[in-house]
């Protein structure tokens, strides 16, 4: 009698695990088919977010103050990609200040971030 209920739970007990990884990996499943089609959405639209047309540019008012040669490249940088953000647009962008951003994270912080909460 005994015998009959320690294989009645052991089968019970295996029974359940099964199903309940079966449906784990069901679920890993599902996901991974809505990340793929996350993905297709995105190249459809051209990229992750679509510009705006005709999106007028914000100029800060504080004038370019640059004290080193490396902040003159930093500035360079920060206008050429200005520039080719608005290529073609037929806007003509101003930048009247480049100062640092305060309370941001290090870039190596940034990127961990990113990597531990990026999805499948």
């Amino acid at each position: 009698m005994e015998e009959n209920l320690f294989n009645l739970g052991a089968n019970v007990t295996f029974t359940g695990v099964a199903i309940v990884f079966l449906m784990l990996v069901l679920l890993v499943l599902i996901i991974s088919c809505f990340s793929l089609f996350s993905k297709v959405k995105k190249i459809e639209n051209g990229g992750e977010k679509a510009t705006a047309p005709n999106v007028a540019p914000v100029a800060p008012t504080m004038p370019v103050v640059a004290a080193s040669e490396d902040e003159d490249e930093i500035i360079a940088v920060i206008a050429a990609a200005v520039a080719a953000m608005y290529e073609g647009t037929g806007v003509k962008p101003v930048i009247k200040s480049v100062k640092a951003a305060r309370g941001t994270r290090n870039i190596w912080a940034l990127s961990g971030l990113i990597e531990n909460t990026r999805a499948f």
